[in-house]
C-alpha cells in the first residue's frame, strides 16, 4: 500500500529560515534552509503555500513567498 505525502502549510520565511505547519501540532516547526530543500525533494512531504522551487533564500523572494502565503490563508477563511 502506497502511502500518501504528508501534506504541510508553509507559514512564514524569515531570516531564511522556514516555518512548517504540521497535520496535528498546533505550533510551527522552523527549520533551516538546508533542511528545508530537503523537504522540498523529498516525496514523503507536500508543502503547500510554496510557490516557487528554488534553492535560496534572499529577503525579496521571502517577500514574494510570505504575500503568496498571506493569500492563500485568506482564501481559507
Amino acid at each position: 500500500m502506497k502511502e500518501k505525502p504528508v501534506k504541510l502549510r508553509l507559514v512564514e520565511v524569515k531570516n531564511g529560515n522556514y516555518k512548517l505547519k504540521y497535520p496535528n501540532l498546533s505550533v510551527p516547526v522552523e527549520m533551516n534552509e538546508h533542511l528545508f530543500q530537503k523537504f522540498l525533494k523529498s516525496k514523503d512531504y507536500y508543502i503547500e503555500g510554496w510557490p516557487v522551487r528554488s534553492h535560496t533564500s534572499t529577503p525579496e523572494k521571502e517577500k514574494i513567498i510570505n504575500s503568496s502565503i498571506r493569500k492563500v490563508a485568506a482564501k481559507k477563511v
